[in-house]
């Protein structure tokens, strides 16, 4: 099934836009020559660059997503009791920065996200772990916000 965006835009042969339903869990933008992006659950190596996520029904870190090999991210549930509630948050979540947002970088704007007031509100709150934090200093769950980022450096 496929869904063309039916707000009036000029198709030229610079621009063009296609809305593709892409599986079960939603709508993917994709961009005419851009890559789709998805997410897969599998193990995540947290010795390399990654993001957390927390939840607040949670005391812990409830997930982990590595950076994207080709156009797939990995991710990894790390909390197996959570509630059908929670993990419907975190996917929500994961579908919309990682697949659903159309972000030519989506990796870069996740990190970027980790550093904004809408990351400061519950009930999902993300954080980026540079490859080679030691254990005790990865973050836990409480939002950083460092003001002013320039997207043009993620790009």
């Amino acid at each position: 099934m496929e869904r063309v965006c039916s707000s009036p835009m000029i198709v030229t042969a610079w621009t063009r836009a296609i809305l593709t339903v892409r599986h079960e869990r939603g709508i993917a933008r994709t961009v005419e020559g851009a890559p789709a992006f998805r997410w897969v659950e599998e193990r995540v190596d947290q010795s390399l660059d990654h993001l957390r996520l927390v939840h607040e029904d949670c005391e812990s870190v409830v997930a982990v997503v590595a950076s994207p090999d080709g156009n797939t991210f990995a991710v990894e549930f790390l909390v197996k009791d959570a509630s059908e509630a929670v993990l419907e948050d975190l996917r929500r979540e994961l579908d919309f920065y990682l697949v659903e947002k159309g972000e030519p970088n989506p990796w870069g704007y996740a990190i970027y996200h980790c550093r904004t007031f809408s990351n400061a509100y519950p009930p999902v709150n993300w954080g980026f772990c540079p490859a080679g934090t030691p254990e005790q200093e990865r973050w836990s769950g409480i939002p950083e916000i460092y003001g002013d980022f320039d997207m043009s450096d993620l790009r």
